[in-house]
């Protein structure tokens, strides 16, 4: 359910603009309104990669220890790892947004109404490699740094082949396989390089 929440959130946070550039009330933003929508979609979108990672977990605990799942996972600890991939994810986000507004520009109204990382760099009036560094780096935190968590998703997939009866394999696959599917997709758009 976060998952969805965190999905939601981040295409509001391009739609309003969206809709106001489409209806014709403005076809610009500004750098103040470019650099929120940044901060908050990089938010939004690097806490929902975290957090599919630890989804990872959790699904992995349910399927190795049933019985012990609401132990492993309380409230407690889905507290803590929820509160932890969001000051994550809003973290990076910021040091993302605040290096990028950091910069001069040459006009101070953006001609779009998506503020993504590298077009904005694109309108810098300076030299933008340290930038470029950064946003690597960040990118490899985000998609490869959670891989610790998706041993988890080799884990699931071999522990279902372990189930002795081919009708537990089959309920066992069936409650993971939309998470996975799901997982497969995001990560897989994610890792995709633009051109």
């Amino acid at each position: 359910k976060c998952h969805l929440l965190l999905e939601t959130f981040y295409s509001l946070v391009i739609i309003p603009r969206m809709l106001s550039s489409l209806v014709g009330l403005s076809q610009s933003t500004s750098l103040e309104g470019c650099g929120t929508q940044l901060f908050f979609f990089l938010g939004f979108a690097i806490t929902n990669c975290l957090l599919l990672a630890v989804r990872g977990y959790a699904c992995y605990a349910a399927i190795r220890h049933p019985l012990y799942y609401s132990i492993i996972m309380n409230w407690r600890v889905c507290g803590r790892l929820a509160s932890s991939v969001c000051a994550m994810g809003f973290s990076l986000s910021l040091v993302q947004a605040v290096a990028i507004f950091r910069l001069p520009y040459c006009k101070a109204l953006i001609e779009h109404f998506f503020c993504d990382v590298q077009p904005v760099l694109d309108l810098a009036c300076a030299t933008t490699i340290i930038n470029d560094i950064l946003t690597l780096i960040i990118s490899i935190l985000v998609i490869t740094g959670p891989a610790t968590f998706f041993i988890s998703y080799v884990l699931i997939i071999s522990t279902i082949l372990k189930i002795a009866s081919t009708e537990g394999q089959k309920k066992t696959f069936a409650i993971c396989a939309s998470y996975l599917t799901v997982v497969m997709v995001h990560y897989g758009c994610a890792s995709t390089p633009f051109p």
